[in-house]
């Protein structure tokens, strides 16, 4: 015998009530001595799957009759004492035996994730639709214009549009239309994001000697986009935060929606930085754009700030290292093109100083 609480669906009034199971069937006994029957193969348990909360019975359609039985035995006697009632009542599960679980669940998905998830955003990366990301890239620059002052243009800027047109103008064809943001911020980063958008702070414009060492950088990131780097960046986060937080028991919609417009999210794979430096570099030869500008942009930042990523974003985001600019040093003596400067000096340094009034 279990005693419980008793809801006519009609009210809000609950009565106590005395429960006892009579085969198939529950006896519900009222104050009055009065009792119903319910059968525990029409009965709906919507409550009470831990230890740590009550068993909520219900029986019957508009109005819905409920049983709430506060009784931490409740479940486990009822299901013990009748086949039929453990097609009804669902177990009781510990608290602790829940952690343990998820934890394991949350090892498991880590686990898939790093083994497939960087093949399957590989897969999909390829097969998004150059609206869906055109899209994403909006996205991030309205992230960025709520953060950050968006202070130029590449459109506006004929200098800027000189630069990127030499390269864009080389490059095989795209399906992209690039368009370069200046914002003003002091610390030298560049990026790019899906569908198009490069961005590029102040600090990196101030920290290139020439226009040809500002071109390696956006070879560098056209080849982010054009080679899908950027989108797959954002797929590999995707499904990880999705079942991440399904697993945690929130909203893996939410989350995962709150991914496509994350900075946090453009982080690149070594392979990646390798071939968008190693494409780069064959941009620039189309362009006939002097090559060694990039490796010498790399030269500077490394020589100047070292491992500093609170003071130079741009090489945490995009780490260096002796051996890829030794490789890229082998690659453009191999690959050597006539040059074509890009800017006069004039023009150089009316770029290098945008946004400083």
């Amino acid at each position: 015998m279990w005693t419980g609480f008793y809801y006519d669906g009609r009210t809000a009034a609950r009565e106590v009530v005395t429960i006892t199971l009579q085969g198939t069937r529950l006896q519900i006994t009222r104050a009055d001595g009065t009792s119903m029957l319910w059968p525990l193969s029409l009965l709906r348990q919507t409550q009470g799957g831990l230890d740590t909360e009550q068993v909520r019975l219900e029986f019957g359609s508009e109005p819905t009759e409920a049983l709430l039985v506060n009784d931490a035995r409740f479940a486990a006697e009822i299901r013990a004492a009748s086949p039929v009632a453990k097609r009804a009542i669902r177990r009781q599960w510990k608290t602790s035996q829940l952690i343990g679980w998820s934890a394991a669940a949350v090892a498991t998905v880590v686990g898939a994730y790093l083994l497939g998830g960087p093949a399957a955003a590989a897969w999909a990366a390829d097969r998004v639709p150059t609206s869906w990301e055109v899209a994403m890239g909006e996205g991030l620059a309205d992230q960025v214009q709520d953060f950050q002052e968006v202070c130029a243009d590449a459109d506006s800027v004929p200098e800027l549009q000189a630069v990127l047109a030499r390269l864009t103008d080389a490059g095989p064809g795209s399906q992209y239309r690039f368009r370069v943001l200046i914002v003003r911020d002091s610390v030298m980063n560049a990026f790019a994001a899906p569908g198009g958008f490069l961005f590029l702070n102040t600090g990196l414009l101030k920290a290139a000697k020439t226009p040809e060492e500002l071109a390696g950088v956006l070879a560098h990131e056209i080849q982010h986009v054009t080679l899908r780097h950027s989108t797959r960046a954002i797929l590999r986060e995707v499904p990880l935060r999705f079942l991440m937080t399904s697993v945690s028991g929130g909203s893996g919609v939410d989350a995962a929606a709150s991914t496509v417009i994350s900075l946090g999210a453009l982080k690149y794979r070594r392979a990646d930085e390798a071939e968008a430096d190693r494409e780069g570099m064959r941009l620039l030869g189309a362009a006939h754009v002097d090559a060694s500008g990039m490796i010498s942009f790399m030269r500077t930042m490394e020589s100047q700030y070292g491992d500093a990523p609170t003071f130079v974003r741009y090489l945490s985001s995009h780490p260096r290292t002796a051996d890829r600019i030794a490789g890229l040093e082998a690659f453009a003596a191999a690959n050597r093109q006539q040059v074509t400067p890009l800017l006069d000096t004039k023009s150089w340094q009316r770029l290098r100083t945008l946004c400083e009034t």
